[in-house]
């Protein structure tokens, strides 16, 4: 199931789309349950195939999973580093650049900070800090490597296929920060998806074409995503 979440700086900056609060899907709880119930290679691969339908929406290469489970064990066994929301938003930005150079127009670590906070309110073990809250409740800038992913592929999909990600990072941070602010004393924000009788934006279609060749392990589509866990040392 793909799901293309406005989340908030969507619902600022697409004024032409409608959007509509939304009861929590229950793609949320096989999630959250995947990542409580990963503790060896079996549900460890379970719970990736779940971010990757949910993120990507296309299945990923059997060399690709294996080392995508490899380094979710090795981090829990204490053998690999958490990853750090720079880190990531550096191999994002060297992905998404592979991807499609023409639409992507990269990312950074707030804006990765961001969308993890906010998302957290539905996923939090899989994006928890690996030492779990900070002393004053904020949550600090490392992943494990199956939060990393998720986070990731995520933002990658919004960033190359949702026309209202589309722009400089740090002008989308400070709408998204001042829509924060302003909402302060608001309820809990839910996520909001897209609700149009337009077609799917062609960005979107070009992407979802591009992730079908993603099985081909000796795709163009393929070797970035493995260049992808190049930089993250997975």
């Amino acid at each position: 199931m793909i799901f293309t979440m406005l989340l908030l700086l969507g619902s600022v900056r697409a004024g032409g789309t409608q959007a509509v609060p939304m009861e929590k899907p229950s793609v949320f709880d096989s999630l959250n349950q995947k990542a409580t119930q990963a503790h060896d290679e079996a549900s460890t691969r379970a719970l990736f195939v779940e971010i990757q339908g949910n993120t990507l929406g296309a299945p990923i290469p059997k060399s690709m999973l294996k080392r995508l489970v490899r380094a979710q064990r090795d981090f829990q066994d204490g053998k690999r580093a958490p990853i750090t929301e720079e880190t990531l938003a550096q191999a994002i930005n060297g992905l998404g650049r592979k991807l499609n150079p023409e639409i992507y127009s990269g990312t950074n670590a707030l804006q990765i900070h961001l969308l993890r906070v906010h998302c957290m309110r539905d996923t939090k073990v899989l994006l928890a800090s690996p030492d779990g809250p900070q002393p004053d409740g904020a949550t600090d800038n490392r992943l494990s490597p199956a939060g990393a992913v998720y986070i990731g592929f995520l933002l990658l999909r919004q960033k190359l296929g949702n026309p209202a990600w589309f722009g400089d990072p740090d002008a989308q941070n400070k709408i998204w920060m001042e829509f924060q602010a302003s909402h302060s004393s608001t309820a809990q924000t839910k996520y909001q998806y897209r609700v149009s009788v337009q077609a799917e934006p062609p960005e979107e279609t070009k992407l979802r074409l591009m992730l079908m060749d993603l099985t081909h392990e000796k795709s163009t589509t393929a070797k970035a995503f493995q260049q992808f866990l190049d930089a993250l040392a997975f």
